[in-house]
């Protein structure tokens, strides 16, 4: 009984441990979007001769005088992205880990438990 009560208050610190990370990482996506958006900005103003949209979707005009804002804007977004991905990554390993044990320490807890139960009253019905 102990037991499954410690793994029960587990799950709840886990779950509590969870939206503690989750937040600041809403937070930060945001500021990444904020970021893309100021950059995007800097380099239509920086490469005057044409606009970063149309540079991204024109292939010829990669070569063209838009060519370098085009591929800066293309290597921030690469940057950005992965930037993202690997904090969803270390998230997911900080928060799933210790989910699975926990689960499985109920799962095999309780059937501990259970055969304890088995076992005792049998004994105490003797006694």
């Amino acid at each position: 009984s102990l037991l499954v009560v410690a793994a029960t208050r587990h799950l709840i610190l886990i779950a509590i441990r969870a939206l503690v990370l989750i937040v600041p990482l809403i937070t930060s996506v945001r500021t990444l979007v904020l970021i893309t958006r100021l950059l995007i900005l800097t380099l239509i103003l920086v490469d005057g001769c044409c606009a970063v949209s149309r540079c991204l979707t024109t292939t010829s005009r990669l070569t063209g005088c838009c060519g370098l804002a085009a591929r800066l804007l293309i290597l921030i977004v690469v940057i950005l992205t992965l930037i993202v991905v690997i904090k969803l990554v270390v998230l997911a390993l900080i928060v799933v880990v210790p989910l699975i044990i926990a689960v499985l320490t109920l799962i095999i807890v309780i059937p501990l438990l259970v055969l304890v139960l088995i076992l005792i009253i049998p004994l105490i019905v003797v006694i």
